[in-house]
């Protein structure tokens, strides 16, 4: 069992470097997430509506689809929201399917560890808690902001730049991916 444990995460760290050929991991969106998103009932911006009636202001909202184009099976897909609540971080998942906050059981599967570990490479983390108090601009807002016609929001993350705060809103428009910074301050 070792073995096979070692010999598969070697096989994954081999081939995160073949990740950034094509561009850069910061730019990247699973594949899974750009076609299932323009498939989800709900909107980020919804879903981050609702994840803040939980407690807290939206920090870091993610679309998530767990099994690869599991919208095509109608497998569950959801929206991961940071919150910042009292000085602390914390997470809250919405189905993006019907606006639901809810509680997932975490499949601690190695598969899925994997998985998620290669999401989190094209992601960048959280803000501080500190530094995501001084920002006055909602993600709501900076959504409202990036949207545009015939495009769907996947992603918004509060960001620091040179020093500026601001969201990195990721857009998915006709299957292509766009980035869009809004200045927050």
């Amino acid at each position: 069992m070792q073995r096979r444990y070692v010999g598969f995460t070697a096989l994954v760290l081999a081939a995160i470097p073949l990740l950034g050929c094509a561009t850069a991991l910061s730019d990247a969106e699973p594949l899974k997430d750009v076609f299932c998103v323009q498939r989800a009932r709900v909107s980020l911006k919804e879903a981050v509506e609702t994840a803040e009636r939980e407690g807290g202001r939206a920090v870091d909202a993610h679309f998530r689809q767990d099994e690869e184009l599991g919208c095509l099976t109608n497998r569950p897909s959801h929206y991961e929201v940071t919150l910042l609540s009292r000085g602390e971080l914390k997470t809250v998942d919405v189905d993006a399917g019907s606006n639901q906050a809810q509680s997932r059981p975490r499949d601690e599967s190695i598969l899925k560890r994997v998985s998620n570990f290669l999401d989190r490479l094209v992601e960048s983390a959280p803000p501080d808690a500190n530094a995501a108090q001084r920002v006055r601009l909602s993600m709501q807002a900076a959504i409202d902001r990036a949207e545009e016609p015939n495009a769907k929001v996947v992603a918004a993350q509060l960001e620091q730049k040179d020093g500026a705060f601001g969201y990195t809103v990721k857009l998915v428009e006709n299957g292509r991916l766009k980035l869009t910074w809004v200045a927050a301050g």
